[in-house]
């Protein structure tokens, strides 16, 4: 959705009290209004339109957080760290009682969450105009929207981040594609990347002495390359005479190193889960964050007690399909429910809203009493000033 009617989203599960927001003090009702509208999932129509993979997504921009106490900063473009799993078996220990993020972008950028991606995208895009994106959201909102309707240590020992990015606490992407008939652009965490060099998919992903489950499907590397469009160098090295001195002073509040990662292909990304081995779980559990974020690659570590003696992998491309065709009405649904959000929110005072989610009960709208801002002023203009080339949706941008 355009920024205005982005503005406000905030997911939450209120009190019993359905009709009027609690005391200000409660976090999750901060700036909430009057209730405005209710969606019962039980009446959501599916939208015409077929919900594909098979369109295509183009990377828009990417970045890396750093570890610097003193100031937010980001690298850009950012890069996930290489898979470099260890000989096994190896012992983890816990990361009970660790620091860890349940959305860094909040906790390092409180109240303007998004910006970040507009700075990563003023250098690596400076030309874009954003005027016909209909969504900008995270991947992990499009999945609970999609559930309105379902790591840790090891990660730390088997990834390693390359020269120039060492210092970085998570790699972050943005990727632009059609769910419907809604243009999106999507905000995802990346675990890590497949280095396969000559290698071929099995010794890529696996130490000599690892154990291959049998669910997994190692071998069956994709002979599509889907290589994302490279973006120029000089779209981002040459983007300061483009800035004016209102966005370099927004600059102060994210420090933007330039030139530390590389633009890695979409279809290297690798998603990292982590269970006890006496659980139960399949690659299909883990298919729609892969889904919403593109990512190709599923790898599952088991351990036991923090022993980990079996690491499988599953190129997950090819079941994207399957799951999008098994649940195409929810998606559907979710096109229907993303449309009617974007309008109720577009016809409040502010143009913002609270939007809550409170188990399966429908979802409430909440007006803002006070405006509520998600970029400074010039990331806005500058991104839904003027239209460019950059604005239409041309089939040769995208990564298939």
């Amino acid at each position: 959705m355009d920024w205005k009617s982005l503005e406000g989203w905030r997911f939450g599960w209120p009190g019993p009290d359905t009709s009027y927001a609690p005391r200000p003090e409660h976090w999750m009702r901060y700036g909430c209004g009057k209730l405005i509208s209710e969606i019962d999932q039980t009446i959501v129509e599916p939208a015409e339109v077929e919900v594909t993979s098979e369109a295509g997504y183009e990377l828009l921009c990417s970045y890396n957080w750093q570890d610097d106490e003193e100031q937010a900063s980001i690298i850009v473009p950012g890069g996930p760290p290489k898979w470099t799993p260890p000989p096994l078996p190896t012992q983890v220990r816990s990361d009970k009682g660790g620091f860890h993020y349940m959305d860094q972008n909040e906790y390092r950028a409180p109240g303007w969450t998004f910006e970040p991606v507009f700075q990563a995208l003023s250098y690596m895009q400076p030309q874009m105009r954003l005027n016909n994106v209909d969504v900008i959201v995270n991947g992990n909102s499009l999945r609970r929207l999609l559930d309105f309707e379902v790591r840790g240590n090891f990660e730390k020992v088997s990834t390693k981040y390359q020269p120039g990015l060492e210092c970085s606490s998570g790699h972050h992407r943005v990727i632009r594609y059609q769910l419907g008939d809604l243009n999106c652009a999507v905000r995802f965490e990346c675990d890590a990347y497949l280095d396969d060099g000559n290698k071929t998919a099995a010794e890529a992903f696996f130490p000599s002495d690892a154990v291959v489950t049998p669910h997994s499907h190692p071998s069956q590397a994709s002979n599509n390359s889907n290589t994302s469009p490279p973006i120029p160098q000089t779209a981002y090295q040459a983007l300061p005479s483009h800035r004016t001195e209102e966005e370099q002073d927004d600059e102060e509040r994210i420090k933007v190193i330039i030139g530390g990662g590389q633009v890695d292909s979409s279809s290297k990304l690798v998603e990292i889960k982590t269970s006890g081995i006496r659980k139960k779980v399949t690659p299909g559990h883990h298919v729609a964050q892969l889904w919403f974020g593109r990512t190709s690659y599923l790898c599952e570590a088991k351990h036991d007690y923090g022993n980990f003696q079996k690491i499988s992998c599953t190129d997950m491309k090819d079941r994207f399909k399957e799951w999008e065709n098994r649940h195409q009405d929810s998606l559907r649904k979710l096109v229907t429910l993303l449309t009617e959000l974007k309008g109720v929110v577009s016809t409040t005072a502010y143009e913002a809203a609270v939007l809550v989610c409170e188990n399966h009960e429908p979802i409430r709208i909440y007006e803002s009493n006070e405006p509520m801002e998600i970029l400074p002023q010039p990331l806005k203009a500058k991104f839904w000033g003027a239209t460019t080339k950059n604005e239409s949706w041309e089939e040769e941008d995208m990564d298939f």
